[in-house]
């Protein structure tokens, strides 16, 4: 499996449609190799950053795509992994999941969330959540990603 290096962070404004569509197309078609999006959904002026990462995997065709950084406190565990796997398979393996525990709290309020135990959060989606899959740890990094998914250790993590 080939790591991906380097690539270029989108951002995902709905005003900016259009220079994040532009910058993914030219990222994938220049051979760099990661198109990332920062995951703030209490942002009323940003777009939900996982329906922005499945329309660049749709646009594109062999960058990778990914969260810079995954808001785990503002999703359960078992849900972020499942949303990673099921873009990972539809992608054809193209997923890159960064994960965050997020210290500034203050947009929670505004859409809903409930402020969870951001160290057992993340330490759950990095295992898999709760869909109870077994694991292995990755080989190039040893981080633990779910097994049977389209990447051969799934979709790779990055906590951060």
């Amino acid at each position: 499996m080939n790591t991906p290096l380097f690539g270029a962070n989108v951002d995902p404004g709905a005003g900016s449609l259009d220079a994040a569509f532009a910058i993914a197309e030219l990222v994938d078609s220049s051979g760099l190799d990661l198109v990332t999006i920062q995951d703030h959904p209490y942002n009323k002026d940003h777009l939900d950053t996982w329906t922005l990462l499945a329309t660049i995997a749709a646009r594109t065709s062999r960058v990778h795509v990914g969260t810079n950084v995954a808001n785990v406190p503002l999703r359960g565990p078992a849900l972020l992994a499942k949303m990673a796997a099921s873009l990972d398979v539809i992608s054809g393996g193209r997923v890159e999941l960064g994960l965050g525990a997020v210290r500034v709290r203050r947009g929670f309020p505004g859409i809903g969330a409930e402020q969870q135990r951001r160290h057992q959060d993340e330490d759950q989606a990095r295992r898999g959540g709760e869909c109870g899959q077994p694991h292995d740890a990755h080989p190039a990094r040893g981080r633990r990603t779910a097994r049977h998914e389209v990447q051969p250790s799934g979709p790779v993590l990055d906590t951060t």
